[in-house]
């Protein structure tokens, strides 16, 4: 993951720039080709299946933007939070946390970074997570 940590900047610093409606979440990943992931790392930006299209670049800073669909887990993250907590509180398979994410509609920095993603994790399996700056009261 460590090819990776170079895009968190470049998402932090465009963030504004990113936050659409309809955007779900937005993370440093993998580019996808025919439906498989390939090498090459790329900010992803998952928006709702609801959504219209969304206006955004194709890359920002030299880094590649990916546009995924959410997942029907991501959907229900996105317009039930507090259900899809319930859920995940029981079902680890559904918990995200492999990438820092950023949710698109908070108003102050709510990304999980990477060194704490483990400390997300454990304060979701305590039954939720504790108010903090930098960790976002809508699990992302």
């Amino acid at each position: 993951m460590a090819e990776l940590d170079n895009l968190v900047p470049i998402i932090q610093a465009h963030i504004d720039e990113l936050k659409q409606p309809g955007v779900v979440s937005i993370r440093p990943g993998y580019r996808m080709e025919n439906n498989w992931p390939t090498k090459q790392p790329t900010i992803v930006v998952v928006v709702s299946r609801d959504a219209g299209d969304a206006h955004l670049p194709a890359s920002i800073d030299g880094a590649p933007v990916d546009v995924r669909k959410a997942t029907p887990v991501e959907e229900l993250r996105f317009q039930d939070p507090d259900q899809y907590n319930a859920i995940a509180q029981h079902r680890s398979e559904i918990r995200g946390g492999a990438f820092p994410e950023f949710d698109p509609v908070a108003t102050e920095d709510t990304s999980i970074p990477a060194d704490e993603s483990e400390m997300a994790f454990a304060d979701f399996e305590r039954g939720g997570p504790k108010k903090s700056k930098s960790i976002t009261l809508r699990q992302m």
